[in-house]
């Protein structure tokens, strides 16, 4: 029995107690607003993992790994290459303590940090709701070997990432990249650029996957609508989308799957009596119909148009 003077008051006894039998007895349940406690370091080495080989040689877990990956990958990209490996290692150390040790999440004062946990956390919670604890955990923990041993301080770990997801893993299903970032689609769950910020307010540029989607497609309005099914049998949509555009809309280039066999149109305009097939081959729209891209006809149509 140890016979040192108790000099600090303990929490889980209610008497004095020495610092040798505080640290033998301590409990992080009772102890952790004492201000001698101080949390015990995780030894994240020793977590159970996989070696390399056993990752790759199992589709499952490298599906699940490039996934979480990609993630990281995604959200370096989206801080245009700030970070360093060492951000990205303390991130898998934070899922580490989610998915292996099983504690709540502590909110990091690092902003970039936290902002990459929640990226991350995001990912999977949405790929991979349906895989078990234990799995994850093993996993995440031989992303975070691999990540020790590939880093020498710098960029290493993240840019053989960076590599390898742009050759093995998914890509924006519009444009093919990977090197914006990737999200997925509300509306229909697709891969795609995770570029809306890139869009200029007011100047209708065509220069954001996501947005393009988002605000130019039947099947993003299907969703935004709350229409049931599959939005190229939507009769709704049908009915509240003017022929023109609703054919425009799910035929474009910013469609993941186009409508198959759409009606044929013609447009006339309201100015000149010209005859088009397609909404492109006009500029405005007003209450009177629609106006052609001839000068003079987009002169006729400003005072109250509406530009597309």
């Amino acid at each position: 029995m140890n016979q040192k003077k108790g000099k600090r008051v303990c929490l889980l006894t209610g008497s004095c107690i020495c610092s040798e039998c505080c640290g033998a007895n301590r409990k992080q349940e009772v102890c952790h607003a004492c201000s001698y406690y101080k949390a015990p370091k995780r030894n994240y080495k020793d977590i159970p993992c996989y070696t390399p080989e056993e990752l790759q040689r199992n589709e499952d877990r490298l599906k699940t790994s490039m996934i979480i990956e990609a993630a990281i990958s995604n959200y370096d990209a989206k801080t245009n290459d700030i970070i360093r490996d060492e951000l990205a290692i303390h991130l898998l150390e934070l899922l580490l303590d989610v998915h292996f040790f099983q504690r709540e999440h502590e909110p990091s004062e690092d902003s970039m940090l936290e902002a990459g946990y929640s990226y991350v956390t995001n990912a999977i919670t949405t790929e991979l709701a349906m895989i078990q604890r234990e799995e994850l955990a093993k996993i995440l923990a031989t992303i975070y070997f691999l990540a020790k041993r590939r880093s020498s301080g710098s960029r290493e770990y993240l840019s053989f990432v960076r590599n390898y997801v742009q050759i093995t893993s998914v890509k924006c299903g519009l444009c093919g990249s990977a090197e914006k970032g990737l999200t997925r689609t509300p509306c229909c769950g697709n891969w795609i650029c995770d570029d809306e910020d890139s869009y200029g307010t007011f100047s209708f540029e065509r220069n954001s996957c996501y947005r393009n989607h988002s605000k130019y497609t039947v099947c993003s309005n299907h969703f935004e609508s709350r229409h049931k099914g599959p939005w190229q049998e939507c009769q709704k949509c049908k009915d509240e989308i003017i022929l023109p555009y609703y054919v425009e809309m799910g035929t474009n280039e910013h469609n993941f799957v186009v409508l198959e066999n759409p009606e044929q149109v013609q447009i006339r305009c309201v100015n000149c009596d010209f005859v088009g097939s397609s909404i492109n081959e006009f500029s405005y729209t007003t209450s009177k119909g629609f106006y052609c891209l001839q000068e003079w006809c987009a002169e006729a149509a400003t005072g109250g148009a509406v530009g597309m």
